[in-house]
This record gives structure tokens, sequence and C-alpha cells, in this order.
């Protein structure tokens, strides 16, 4: 029963952990963590991974926004590049997962499990209530959201839009 539930809900384990990862990458700048991050991308599916480059860039505007967070912003710019730099294949996710084991084998077994919360339980002081990052699913529909208001605000009258209020 275990297994149907890490394939049925796989998907949205992944997202947990690799936006837990970006989370505790922007805060520490840990290498590992960084890596973690990019097995997890390698390890999820196409539409996926262009969810997860969009959720970097996102996070990477916000942490220009910050005072000093220029250099964390380029770091998930770097990341997201690296992520789009190819098509991941199945063994290159094998090959990162393996290099994740290595380097720290709680990331490498979380990332098998789909263990989204390894991250809360060794950075617990990262993940209070207010700094609570918001999935990658709600990010990118705010950014969409925001993006869609702004463009109507700044698009010229259309002549049909005057006949509309009167």
């Amino acid at each position: 029963m275990r297994l149907l539930g890490n394939l049925f809900g796989g998907a949205a384990k992944i997202n947990d952990y690799f936006a837990d990862a970006v989370w505790v990458y922007m805060r520490t700048g840990d290498p590992v963590v960084r890596l973690a991050a990019l097995a997890a991308a390698k390890v999820a599916a196409g539409p996926q991974r262009t969810s997860m480059v969009n959720y970097l860039r996102i996070a990477a505007a916000d942490a220009r926004k910050l005072a000093g967070g220029d250099d964390i912003a380029h770091q998930l710019i770097l990341l997201a590049n690296e992520i789009t730099l190819r098509y991941w294949t199945i063994g290159d996710s094998i090959h990162a997962k393996h290099a994740l084991w290595k380097l720290d084998a709680k990331y490498g077994k979380a990332l098998d499990k789909f263990d989204g919360g390894v991250f809360r339980r060794r950075f617990p002081d990262l993940f209070t209530d207010k700094t609570r990052p918001a999935p990658l699913e709600k990010r990118a529909a705010e950014a969409i959201r925001k993006l869609r208001a702004e463009l109507m605000k700044s698009r010229p009258e259309r002549p049909t839009d005057r006949r509309a209020r009167s």
C-alpha cells in the first residue's frame, strides 16, 4: 500500500522536497542542499521540472528585492539554468541520487521515499509559520495573477472597452 501511495502522491511530495531544499539553500547556501534540489529536479517529470524552474525564477526575483539578495538570486538563476540545461534521463536521475546518497544519506533516503519533510526536521528554525514558503503551484499562480493584473493596467484602452462602459 505504501508503494501505491508513493507512486500516486510522488509528484506533490517531490515538489515539497524541492521547494524546501530551495528554501534552505536560499538561507544557508549549503552546496549539498543545492545538490538535493538538483537531484529532485532530475527525478521529476518534464512539466514538473518546468514548474520547478519557474519557482526558482520567482524565488530569485524575491531574493533580489531583499537587501544583499543579489548573490543568492544569481545562485538560484544558475540552478534554474542547470536544470534546463538538457532533458534529464532516468540514468541522470539515478546518478544524481547516488551522488546525493554519498554526500548525505538522509537527503538521498528522503528523496527515494518522497519524504519532503527532511529539511523541516533538519532545519526547523527556517520553517516557522512566518517564513514558510508557499507550494510551487501557489507561487506560480500568484505570479501569473500579478502579471495579468499589471498587464491589464498598462494596456491601451480599446474602442470596445469604451462602449462597454457606456
